[in-house]
């Protein structure tokens, strides 16, 4: 169990990488945020090569329960606006 203080102490790190696993970039992002925050969730995402890159999802908290989270791979798609 986390209290507000405990949440805006905490982040959720997540590491980009390319096709050869090199590290591309990270984002930070706080978990007060992410609990209190609007539904849709939008961060640039700090690469070098693209400088426009955007994380954008809708998180809804039904309730609270411990998680940890690992992807082995995960998709990304790029397009121009």
């Amino acid at each position: 169990m986390a209290s507000e203080y405990d949440l805006r102490k905490e982040f959720m790190l997540l590491t980009f990488f390319d096709e050869h696993e090199k590290n591309l970039g990270h984002l930070k992002i706080n978990l007060y945020l992410l609990a209190t925050g609007p539904y849709h969730q939008d961060f640039a995402v700090p690469l070098v090569k693209a400088e426009s890159a955007r994380l954008c999802f809708n998180l809804k908290i039904a309730q609270e329960v411990i998680i940890q989270m690992y992807a082995k791979e995960a998709s990304l798609t790029l397009f121009d606006r």
